[in-house]
């Protein structure tokens, strides 16, 4: 499973490699102060020294990181991993070849060297990855060392003992590593799933302050201003038809300017009214507002209309849920004036990324090939509102047969 690098861990890998070099620099300082002479080439340790050295030079710049990607630490962790087996596994062969007794300090002084890239790498990925590859170098040491002494015998005997439990301690560190990051990942999920319906749910009560806000608003425009525009255009009305005879060649003209200013006016808080009060969608929810407006299509004597929503549809964007409304809206209008038809299914279904809504019919259908004409059917709106939503819509009818509005998008 893909996933990026986990906070720390290549600072924290850094730090190891550092404080192996710095532990490593002390032999040669020991030798020195011992013998007076340093010899690079001949004791293993400058190898280590060596590779420890490059390894913390790698990890310290981070243009490698960029260049690299997704590459860069597993080519720290391998560095760290198969030079120090390289060594340890060349003295332990070339002991065996030389029939010389194999000294255990070699081998136990690789067991630190190994849990300095298994923290990092128990750390990034599962225990599995981490298991082929520290429990399969131990695995291959063992039948190296058997294969070059031509079989078991006691005097490798130890030695394969050691390797074996040092195998088995770098796998209990790595699972309990890898335990221990498994539930860090889980708990940090739950996080942010609880901090994404924490704030879904305030913005959801933020959404529904506003719509109470607005509605008492429309209520105030409406029980105030709109009654008195309505009596005053009454008024109006009543004067103009009053108004005397001989007053009418300067009062009439005023009074059908005030009247039509009142009327201009009432027309304009009824439209701010109607904007102001929430719709449907936004006030009950795409799935209650589905149901409601099935609801008020309904009619005794009308078709039958069934309305089939999925359980796993996800949370929708206000745009997508408006789209489906007016869709289905749209759908369900023509399907009532057009199609003659005794049943309506309409469904919503989510599977495979994919959102599929349905309106089908049984009634009677057109020809699709002349659909572009038929403004009855509305279909370049719908069209056009699918193809807004990166979907698209595909109307399938035909005269003996019924209409079937298929809308699909990835999500």
């Amino acid at each position: 499973m893909r996933r990026s690098l986990e906070a720390n861990l290549i600072m924290i890998f850094r730090l190891f490699v550092g404080l192996e070099m710095v532990i490593l620099s002390f032999v040669p300082l020991a030798e020195y102060l011992l013998y007076q002479q340093i010899s690079f080439m001949e004791d293993p340790f400058f190898s280590l020294l060596y590779q420890s050295a490059i390894l913390f030079v790698y990890l310290s710049f981070n243009r490698f990181k960029y260049k690299l990607q997704r590459l860069y630490l597993p080519i720290a962790i391998l560095i760290a991993v198969m030079i120090p087996s390289y060594i340890n596994s060349r003295y332990v062969l070339g002991a065996i070849s030389a029939g010389e007794s194999i000294s255990m300090t070699h081998e136990w002084a690789l067991l630190p060297l190994l849990l300095i890239p298994l923290v990092p790498m128990a750390w990034q990925y599962d225990f599995k990855s981490t298991f082929i590859l520290f429990g399969g170098l131990s695995v291959l040491e063992i039948f190296a060392v058997i294969i070059v002494n031509q079989g078991v015998n006691e005097s490798i005997l130890e030695y394969l003992y050691a390797t074996f439990i040092r195998g088995i301690s770098l796998l209990l560190v790595a699972f309990m590593i890898s335990q221990m990051m498994h539930v860090q990942r889980e708990q940090r999920n739950q996080l942010k799933t609880a901090n994404l319906k924490l704030t879904r749910q305030a913005l959801a009560i933020e959404e529904v302050a506003i719509i109470q806000e607005r509605n008492r608003l429309a209520r105030e425009l409406h029980d105030t201003l709109a009654h008195t525009l309505s009596s005053l255009a009454v008024q109006l009305e009543a004067i103009k038809t009053v108004v005397d005879t001989d007053g009418e060649e300067t009062i009439k003209p005023r009074l059908d300017d005030a009247l039509m200013n009142t009327r201009s006016g009432l027309n304009e808080t009824r439209r701010v009214l109607k904007a102001l009060r929430a719709t449907p969608l936004v006030e009950l929810g795409l799935e209650q507002a589905l149901y409601a407006l099935v609801k008020g299509v309904q009619t005794v004597d009308g078709p039958s209309i069934a309305l089939d929503l999925s359980r796993r549809i996800p949370i929708l964007s206000k745009e997508m849920e408006q789209t489906i409304y007016r869709i289905v809206q749209e759908s369900l209008k023509n399907s009532l004036k057009h199609a003659k038809a005794t049943f309506i299914k309409v469904s919503l279904d989510y599977k495979d990324h994919v959102l599929l809504l349905l309106v089908d019919d049984d009634g009677v259908g057109f020809e699709t090939k002349s659909s572009a004409k038929n403004s009855g059917y509305g279909i370049n709106g719908l069209q056009e509102r699918a193809e807004m939503m990166g979907g698209e819509l595909k109307i399938e009818s035909g005269k003996v047969q019924g209409t079937r509005i298929r809308f699909e998008v990835i999500i």
